[in-house]
């Protein structure tokens, strides 16, 4: 039931969604297969694949030149993970030649300068990540490009 004022506006027509709903349980999360779940290894959760089959997927029949990819920065909290990129990146770039285009192009997004520099040398995931993006050109048809000095430090 859902009490207050809650509405959709459509058109400039309001719709009221008060009172009663009736719905259909149509499946229970732990009644899918296991295939449509993957364990990553830096989470002890299991993660529905469902992004995959029902974003990328549905792409295999159409004609791609390249890929170009920016991402990194939920792999940089911990030594481990960040450590485990350059894996991760091959195992996508990889993934995503085989389905879309086995001479897919693919040029990799460095993270940017972010937060305050380490003053003292040391640990930084965000170095790491870094890192294995600019190693990125050995994998093939793949180009690194160094985005340092890019951004604003604050404000990713």
């Amino acid at each position: 039931v859902i009490h207050g004022d809650m509405k959709i506006l459509i058109a400039n027509k309001e719709i009221s969604l008060k009172g009663e709903w009736k719905y259909n349980l149509a499946m229970s999360q732990h009644a899918l297969p296991d295939y449509l779940f993957a364990k990553y290894a830096y989470r002890k959760d299991w993660t529905p694949s469902s992004l995959y089959h029902g974003m990328i997927y549905g792409l295999r029949n159409l004609n791609f030149f390249g890929l170009l990819w920016y991402q990194g920065e939920s792999n940089t909290d911990m030594l481990q993970n960040s450590r485990k990129y350059h894996l991760y990146l091959r195992a996508l770039r990889d993934g995503y030649a085989d389905l879309l285009n086995k001479e897919l192009k693919t040029v990799v997004f460095q993270l940017p300068d972010f937060k305050q520099p380490h003053i003292y040398p040391g640990f930084s995931g965000w170095s790491e990540v870094r890192l294995a993006q600019a190693q990125a050109d050995s994998l093939p048809n793949t180009l690194s490009v160094c985005t340092l000095g890019a951004g604003d430090a604050l404000d990713i």
